[in-house]
């Protein structure tokens, strides 16, 4: 079995020490790795929809997320899925790695310790929903349904 872009780069062994091509985020945090799907304020979110390659790997083994990208900084805002332990993660340029348990937690840390200005978390909640939560459901439904050994529990 084949894992397809752009998750073949990012799916490696060590994802965190791996570096970006042009700065020092690890490459799960590129954000070439996912299309870019609006902007709130001063960051991009970014995302795989469900034409991309590796769309239905993704939402079948529960790595489907959104990635909140602040350019300004280098700053990379990954959601909740099981390639970030089902936790939001951080990480910029300077190599720094954060995590929250949260979207609360997050919004008390993003301008007090990784001074940056807060996106519309309630747009990236929806987002989350419309863009994570309910195609990964729709695609480990079907796949479930066919016996495909992709899906994994979670």
């Amino acid at each position: 079995m084949s894992i397809t872009a752009p998750f073949a780069r990012l799916l490696t062994p060590d994802l965190v020490p791996t570096a970006w091509e042009h700065d020092d985020l690890p490459a799960l945090h590129d954000p070439s790795a996912r299309q870019l799907l609006g902007q709130t304020g001063p960051w991009e979110i970014r995302g795989l929809t469900e034409g991309d390659p590796g769309f239905e790997d993704a939402a079948a083994r529960g790595w489907l997320h959104l990635q909140l990208w602040y350019p300004l900084r280098g700053l990379s805002v990954l959601t909740p899925s099981l390639l970030t332990r089902v936790r939001f993660q951080s990480a910029d340029t300077a190599g720094a790695v954060h995590e929250w348990d949260s979207v609360e937690d997050l919004a008390w840390d993003l301008p007090r310790v990784l001074d940056a200005p807060l996106p519309n978390l309630c747009l990236v909640r929806s987002l989350n929903r419309w863009m994570v939560d309910r195609p990964e459901a729709e695609v480990r439904e079907r796949l479930l349904a066919a016996g495909d050994p992709r899906v994994i529990p979670h």
